[in-house]
């Protein structure tokens, strides 16, 4: 059975500081992250290989982790690397989960059973859980990074009708001791518990996209909602991830089923906007063989 983990890396240029990935681990997982840094995990007693370009004067090193649980403990470890794997240092974590470097601070989204919101300011040697409003305690949560006025973002959604998904975009200021509403979407179709929507910050923007709703939102600093065009061909959009408020790129899903088929099919393709999302173009993604 294949081994899941929450791994997650950032870029150490300022303002670009977002966990980039999660994946399941097999056998081996490469993960790529900032000027073509990555950390290839081998399960079980494997090695950890690197590559790490070279570091200017004074910059700051670079700071990889994740989490990872073994069920049923509730509990699970934080590991993290400052030299690209050479040596890792590990420190209790109250969950795993998707991990945000925003705002000065890790913020850590426990799993979807628990739905707890955490914080550390010391690199995740010590978590403590944020408290949050009522309006959103027992939905799907996801922070997706800070905006350029250097207020975090939280999204929360709730389990959702068959007809339509509710969103609540929330900021802090003040490293959640308070939060407040920026602005609230909603996407069309059905959202199950425990699933967040797909979610970008970058610059003075939210970006946001749903697996039911082919049409991804973009909300300002002001909070101000705007609905964007749809991906060509997209019945969905999977993952979404920004690198200013005008610039994008997002997974679109395409689903159909066949008239007298039992079964459906599903593709993914990858498009980008640089139009704050007034129009999207396809990606054409080159075939890529095997890392050693």
């Amino acid at each position: 059975m294949a081994q899941h983990t929450r791994v997650s890396s950032r870029s150490d240029t300022p303002g670009r500081r977002r966990w980039l990935a999660r994946a399941a681990v097999s056998s081996a997982l490469l993960l790529a992250g900032g000027a073509s840094a990555y950390v290839r995990i081998d399960s079980g007693n494997g090695p950890v290989r690197h590559h790490e370009p070279p570091t200017a004067a004074g910059k700051p090193a670079r700071l990889l982790g994740f989490t990872a649980a073994s069920p049923p403990s509730s509990w699970a470890t934080w590991y993290s690397t400052v030299n690209g794997g050479v040596t890792w240092t590990q420190a209790p974590a109250p969950d795993g989960g998707f991990v945000t470097d925003a705002g000065g601070a890790l913020w850590l989204v426990s799993s979807p059973t628990s739905r707890r919101l955490l914080r550390s300011s010391d690199n995740g040697q010590k978590w403590v859980r944020m408290s949050l409003p009522p309006a959103v305690t027992g939905d799907a949560l996801n922070v997706p990074g800070a905006l350029s006025t250097g207020a975090v973002v939280l999204v929360a959604d709730a389990p959702s009708s068959a007809t339509s998904a509710a969103v609540t975009v929330l900021t802090t200021g003040d490293g959640g001791a308070t939060w407040s509403t920026l602005a609230r979407a909603s996407f069309r179709g059905k959202v199950g518990a425990n699933v967040p929507v797909a979610a970008a910050v970058a610059g003075n923007a939210v970006w946001l996209g749903s697996g039911s709703d082919p049409v991804p939102q973009r909300i300002s600093s002001t909070g101000k909602v705007s609905t964007l065009a749809a991906p060509p061909g997209a019945t969905g959009i999977a993952a979404i991830t920004a690198a200013s408020g005008s610039s994008s790129w997002a997974t679109g899903v395409a689903t159909g089923c066949r008239a007298g088929k039992a079964s459906c099919s599903s593709a993914q393709s990858l498009f980008a906007t640089s139009n704050a999302g007034s129009s999207w173009s396809p990606l054409a993604l080159a075939a890529t063989g095997s890392a050693g």
